[in-house]
């Protein structure tokens, strides 16, 4: 392949990643604006990822910072929490781990895991992060400790805690969509 033909499919599928970027967008949009009766008709697959996204955008009204979260989060009702923390956890955790969920504004979350896992009968998972908690003595409700002001200071948070231990189970426990599909079909009405 000569070099023109390299460059032309580089341009090729730059446009192409673009094109994709724009649909899901138009998407994620779409999402925010669905109605309940619009949601459940939505496949399993995609129902968890348009009900996270209605909710976000609902918390994400108040602003960026951490009282703005707080505020947007006692905002919500039960079921709209529970999607919002479990799906944050789980977002954060696969990205980069449990710290990286208690060094984000993630960590504003933290205080309603636990209940949130319970509500959706997510029970190894509760284990996991309940006897995390408990064994390193953190309190969930304090967890300005874990704020990091550059990228340098996280590695030194995830020294803190045998994080790795605690991701490694939660990778083996299964995605948390499984619990939340049924929960947010049985709670339609509250999205």
């Amino acid at each position: 392949m000569g070099l023109f033909s390299t460059i032309k499919e580089t341009i090729t599928f730059h446009k192409e990643m673009k094109q994709l970027r724009k649909d899901f967008e138009k998407k994620l949009l779409m999402y925010r604006t669905m109605t309940a009766e619009e949601l459940a008709t939505l496949p399993d697959d995609e129902l968890c990822m348009a009900v996270s996204e209605k909710i976000s955008a609902l918390v994400e009204n108040f602003g960026d910072e951490d009282e703005d979260m707080q505020r947007g989060l006692a905002s919500l009702s039960e079921p709209q929490r529970v999607v919002y923390v479990l799906d944050y956890l789980e977002r954060e955790v696969n990205n980069g781990g449990l710290c990286q969920f208690f060094v984000n504004s993630s960590r504003n979350t933290a205080p309603f895991v636990s209940e949130s896992l319970g509500i959706v009968t997510a029970v190894m998972h509760k284990e996991l992060f309940d006897d995390f908690i408990a064994d390193n003595d953190i309190d969930v409700c304090d967890l300005t400790s874990f704020i990091i002001y550059d990228v340098d200071e996280f590695a030194a948070q995830c020294e803190r805690y045998p994080f790795d231990a605690f991701d490694e189970k939660f990778y083996e426990y299964g995605t948390l969509e499984d619990a939340l599909i049924p929960y947010i079909r049985e709670h339609m009405d509250a999205f």
